[in-house]
């Protein structure tokens, strides 16, 4: 993959775990209890949050699963 568009998914993860920080932490604020955000390799979900997605199960996003719009790729660093 050309360098551009590899960046452009890097970016588009960024955005999403940046989002995706904001939502745990107004969810946390506005329920008053705390959310956890656990990462097993290219997957991370929100304990306490349902996915919102597939109406179902706990708020799962997979970094590496084309269908989420994002991929991690090897940037030779």
């Amino acid at each position: 993959l050309g360098s551009s568009s590899a960046r452009a998914r890097a970016l588009a993860a960024v955005d999403r775990l940046v989002a995706d920080f904001a939502l745990a932490r107004q969810s946390a604020r506005s329920g008053a209890t705390s959310r956890t955000i656990d990462f097993t390799g290219n997957t991370y979900t929100i304990a306490g949050l349902t996915d919102p997605l597939r109406g179902t199960g706990t708020y799962t996003i997979d970094l590496g699963v084309e269908d989420e719009n994002i991929l991690f790729d090897d940037f030779g660093g």
